[in-house]
């Protein structure tokens, strides 16, 4: 019985397994980020459901051959800028995950702030980063920040986790 039981239990903690169209996108994030690094690139990672968008960060994490750093965004920021630059302790990664845009309470002022200082991350950010977003936030971008999102790139993903 104690046998049976420790089968199931390893059962249970294996992560399911990504759908052939996720992990494709995912190998293409990848080789995104290492192709861009050392420049700054932002790819926009289109994931509706946040439990799959869970998995494919730590995915990320383990497929990628850059040092990935992630960074949750607060509901509480208001700058976009400011926040990556007071999260990256003075220290620059090879590349950057972001997340937690569709918690931001004010999310349009800080989509037009950061349209308005973009070059700011042009200047200063010499590395990519995938920011990891959902269809309401894309719209954002468009509407808001057209200057920044027209110097993305995006990658999408599949809506059910």
């Amino acid at each position: 019985p104690n046998r049976c039981f420790g089968v199931f239990m390893v059962n249970l903690c294996l992560p399911p397994k990504l759908k052939t169209g996720d992990r494709d996108a995912l190998q293409e994030l990848a080789r995104s980020l290492e192709w861009c690094e050392g420049e700054f690139a932002i790819v926009l990672a289109r994931c509706n459901s946040v439990p799959l968008q869970s998995r494919l960060v730590q995915q990320l994490s383990r497929q990628c051959s850059v040092h990935l750093k992630e960074i949750a965004l607060d509901r509480s920021a208001t700058t976009l800028y400011t926040t990556i630059v007071d999260r990256l302790d003075r220290s620059p990664p090879d590349a950057l995950s972001v997340s937690g845009f569709d918690l931001i309470d004010g999310i349009d002022r800080l989509l037009l702030g950061a349209n308005f200082i973009l070059g700011e991350f042009y200047q200063n950010f010499h590395f990519p980063s995938v920011w990891w977003v959902n269809d309401d936030i894309i719209c954002k971008l468009i509407r808001l920040a057209p200057d920044l999102y027209s110097r993305t790139t995006t990658v999408e993903f599949s809506d059910i986790g």
